[in-house]
């Protein structure tokens, strides 16, 4: 086989295996993109929290009252609205009650790590009801449980709505939100679970908020360094958890505060994940800088399919009477096709570099979903593809 032919077969096969049709979408690798490193430095503290110090949520269900016409009208509400009343000794029958003053409600709050009795907290209002608006109502004292059904917290007072709405004469505007409200500060912490610095073998133990093996390696190093001679050492237990090991002296809550104290502030280089999360119904795409692309070629075709149907009026000829008058619907089908012209993406070592080349194909968000996901099916899209 001579040189030239043998050459001539290379390229063939090379082109051969370069286009790849995917519905539309026509990707062909030509080379290898350099990787990017990123330099992005984060304080310890902003990515990691402490494992033996995790918030907890509270719930409970309670009784909003003071609502003007736009409370429950349910047979639940009103047996709450019963209960509440007879606390206080006075008997009530169903058909007592106005309805729309007041509504069952669910209340949740989160208690952080630490707290104390008599502390306030942050409630979150929503309905269980029919109720159409919590707007200007009155929460009233609810017990707030944890996941073991201990109370740990009680919430009142009045709500705020972010929302509004109004109506008249059969036609409504509401915005926002009008069935979900706030009570600043109104749950106040009556116990408080036990928080620990240690764990039960002596370590302090930070859980990165973001899991990544290369990350947990940067803390475990850079901890290693800073408290060298103080002879606490780290380590990675997992992409999840970075152990720092104290000496025994040292294993005391104070001698705790003041190593996360040295700790917190240091600033490790943070690597970053190479996911895209697109979300289809908002028409959202969020990639990182660790995204990569092979270099591709893509091409879009848009086909439209119109059916449009017209009414017509047919009279019959001048002078005769023997025919009528009609309507007539005719219908026509039009068809439209937009095909872009092939054009160049190179290799996106950065976002702005793979939305730079992508831009100039002016596509709007939901062409540019389909376009990682036929990445992805293709092979070219070197990150996790998470679709919402």
């Amino acid at each position: 086989m001579t040189k030239e032919k043998m050459v001539k077969e290379e390229n063939g096969t090379r082109m051969s295996k370069q286009v790849v049709t995917l519905l539309g979408v026509l990707c062909a690798s030509w080379g290898a993109p350099a990787l990017a490193q990123s330099n992005l430095m984060v304080p310890i503290a902003q990515i990691t929290r402490l494992q033996g110090a995790m918030p907890n949520e509270l719930r409970g269900q309670g009784l909003v009252t003071g609502l003007n016409g736009t409370g429950a009208g349910d047979k639940v509400s009103r047996q709450a609205a019963q209960n509440l009343i007879r606390l206080y000794g006075i008997n009530v029958a169903d058909g007592d009650l106005t309805t729309g003053s007041f509504s069952l409600v669910m209340v949740n709050a989160m208690l952080p790590p630490f707290a104390k009795e008599g502390q306030p907290l942050d409630a979150k209002v929503s309905t269980l009801s029919d109720a159409s608006s919590l707007y200007g109502g009155y929460l009233q004292q609810t017990l707030l449980e944890g996941p073991d059904g201990k109370t740990y917290a009680t919430a009142s007072g009045p709500l705020t709505v972010s929302g509004f709405s109004a109506s008249s004469q059969g036609t409504s505007v509401v915005r926002n939100h009008v069935t979900t409200a706030n009570v600043s500060g109104g749950a106040i912490v009556v116990d408080a679970p036990e928080s620990y610095f240690l764990s039960e073998e002596g370590k302090l133990e930070l859980q990165l908020v973001n899991p990544d093996l290369l990350t947990a390696h940067n803390i475990a190093s850079g901890i290693s360094s800073l408290l060298k001679s103080t002879g606490c050492t780290a380590r990675v237990k997992d992409r999840t958890l970075v152990q720092i090991l104290m000496p025994t002296e040292l294993q005391t809550q104070d001698d705790a505060i003041r190593v996360l104290n040295l700790v917190r502030p240091l600033a490790v280089r943070v690597n970053n994940p190479s996911v895209v999360v697109v979300d289809a119904s908002a028409g959202v795409v969020l990639a990182g800088e660790g995204v990569m692309i092979s270099p591709c070629v893509i091409a879009l075709s848009d086909l439209t399919i119109s059916v449009v149907s017209e009414d017509e009026v047919s009279q019959p000829n001048p002078g005769i009477s023997l025919g009528t008058t009609e309507r007539v619907s005719r219908t026509r089908i039009d068809v439209n096709t937009n095909d872009s012209e092939l054009a160049e993406v190179s290799g996106g070592a950065t976002v702005s570099e793979l939305l730079g080349n992508l831009k100039a194909l002016q596509l709007s968000p939901r062409q540019l979903i389909q376009v990682f996901e036929h990445l992805k099916r293709g092979g070219y899209l070197h990150a996790e593809l998470i679709v919402r």
